[in-house]
């Protein structure tokens, strides 16, 4: 059985009542059939009808609760500005309203400055150096010294 809309059922009932009307007079006691049709497709027009009326008043209300949030949060930036302004932005106070403070960066260094490599003085033993590679050598895997 397909499947329809509650709009194709209300409209198809109002075809049938409206059908059923034109041959009320051919059809005898068809009035007993179309008062309790006349009046489900009265009910569902009507529950329709308050439906849409709180689709309606649940967008608005949407809508409204969107801009309370938007101002709230408007009102709790200029608060925390303020406890900001008054304790130091640095104070560790402003964390009790939800404000970060600024804290010095920790983590990683700087590698904009090469530190010179440590020397061991000589006579002491320390990790053996790599060997230096030869200057016109390019960083490259080993070749098979067995392929031609």
């Amino acid at each position: 059985m397909p499947r329809s809309s509650i709009a194709d059922s209300i409209a198809g009932w109002e075809k049938a009542v409206a059908n059923a009307r034109a041959n009320a007079m051919d059809v005898p006691g068809m009035e007993a059939y179309l008062a309790p049709l006349e009046k489900i497709l009265a009910d569902a027009k009507d529950l329709t009808a308050r439906l849409d009326m709180r689709l309606g008043i649940k967008q608005q209300e949407t809508r409204d609760r969107r801009a309370l949030i938007q101002e709230g949060s408007f009102q709790v930036s200029r608060i925390r500005s303020a406890i900001k302004a008054f304790y130091g932005r640095n104070s560790e106070r402003v964390i009790e309203l939800g404000a970060r403070p600024v804290r010095p960066r920790t983590g990683k260094v700087q590698q904009a400055k090469a530190k010179p490599p440590a020397v061991s003085p000589p006579g002491t033993s320390g990790p053996p150096s790599p060997p230096a590679a030869a200057p016109n050598e390019k960083d490259e895997a080993p070749r098979n010294p067995t392929a031609g």
